[in-house]
């Protein structure tokens, strides 16, 4: 091992490769040990290159057809609701919306405004329905007529110290931006683009509905510009329930903006009565089986391990086996459920008795995986 670390030429790799190799051996815990490999010296984050896999056993396997599908339990649509600024009485209404109605509310708050009740925040984010990402550290405006568009240091404390903060207060990576006032400037963007940021929301008006196969880049829909309608563009409910079933329909990814949830409604930016909210997340709930609706940090790991993911499957023992294997991004930080679709048509199956799912005349089976670890799955007589 020290020959190994002293060689010039494997010293830009050092003992990642072993660690590489161990965490392939003891795939069930590989995730939780390779983010040990970045404590080490000479070692870098660890990207694995696509390769086979390679089943040896007694017995005989059979490949079955595999592929992730587009959406978390082959829904059609994504719906997000990201509430910004994280101010304490909004947080406190929303967590109680979320309870009632068993629905996911992500909460865009300023170090500024978390701060203030931190204990409060702790708490509501150990509900797995509820989050809180980061929306800067004091709200400050950042387009390019702002004061800080070239203070490269103050944009850096903005948009990245807050990150720092989030990630050690809720004990986990911080890797989306919500863009005070929906804006943001150039060297900002710079900034976002060459850190650990995967996804920023900001872009407004005419790019409501985000496409499931984001770009990155920062034109309206990329992944540094997420589009967003705010929750008070209208006041018609029946105009935001056809924007989620817009979602469904055309398989889009809507992110709503809310702000205040209040009695005093002509107070705030967009403020949303609790009985108008209310009313929005009970039609939102009916439409449980059409749209995903996600976490913010749910939707951006799902589809960013769609698009970088493989997936094998086979049939041993009277068992279905998954294996799902990121190729590019950090096992440690996307571990997000990926919802693989596995076509059982074939005669062989006819016997077993699954939650079959029945499609153009063919038949599949929905099984849910995380990266990184072997889902195995019991076919039942």
């Amino acid at each position: 091992l020290k020959d190994y670390l002293m060689h010039k030429e494997d010293k830009k790799n050092g003992i990642t490769d072993y660690i590489k190799y161990f965490c392939l051996a003891f795939r069930p815990i590989s995730r939780h040990l390779i983010q040990f490999a970045y404590l080490i010296p000479y070692s870098k984050p660890w990207k694995k290159k696509k390769q086979d896999i390679i089943i040896r056993n007694s017995g005989s396997f059979e490949c079955v057809d595999a592929e992730i599908t587009s959406v978390f339990n082959n829904k059609q649509g994504i719906v997000t609701i990201i509430s910004d600024d994280g101010e304490f009485n909004t947080g406190k209404a929303l967590k109680q919306l979320s309870d009632k109605y068993n629905l996911p509310i992500t909460v865009a708050g300023t170090v500024r405004n978390v701060a203030k009740h931190l204990s409060f925040w702790k708490r509501a984010k150990k509900d797995h329905l509820f989050e809180c990402v980061n929306h800067s550290y004091n709200h400050i405006r950042m387009e390019e007529a702002s004061t800080i568009a070239n203070n490269e240091k103050r944009l850096i404390h903005e948009i990245i110290h807050s990150g720092k903060y989030f990630e050690r207060v809720f004990r986990k990576p911080s890797i989306s931006f919500v863009c005070p006032e929906n804006k943001m400037c150039k060297k900002g963007y710079e900034i976002i683009q060459k850190s650990e940021i995967y996804a920023t929301a900001k872009a407004r008006k005419g790019f409501e509905y985000n496409s499931l196969k984001p770009v990155e880049g920062i034109q309206p829909g990329n992944w540094f510009n997420l589009g967003r309608i705010g929750i008070m563009d209208t006041s018609d409910e029946e105009e935001r329930k056809q924007w989620i079933a817009t979602a469904a329909k055309q398989e889009k990814w809507l992110i709503e903006m809310w702000h205040n949830v209040s009695e005093n409604t002509s107070s705030g930016f967009q403020t949303i009565s609790p009985e108008t909210a209310e009313k929005h997340l009970q039609n939102l709930s009916e439409k449980k089986d059409e749209v995903w609706i996600a976490l913010f940090t749910d939707a951006v790991k799902y589809i960013y391990e769609r698009q970088d993911a493989t997936v094998n499957a086979y049939i041993f023992n009277e068992s279905i086996h998954i294996i799902v294997e990121l190729y590019e991004l950090p096992v440690g930080i996307f571990d997000q459920e990926l919802t693989v679709k596995l076509n059982c048509s074939s005669e062989q199956f006819d016997k077993y008795n699954m939650d079959w799912v029945f499609e153009n005349e063919s038949r599949y089976l929905l099984v849910n995986a995380t990266p990184g670890i072997e889902k195995t799955v019991l076919l039942q007589l």
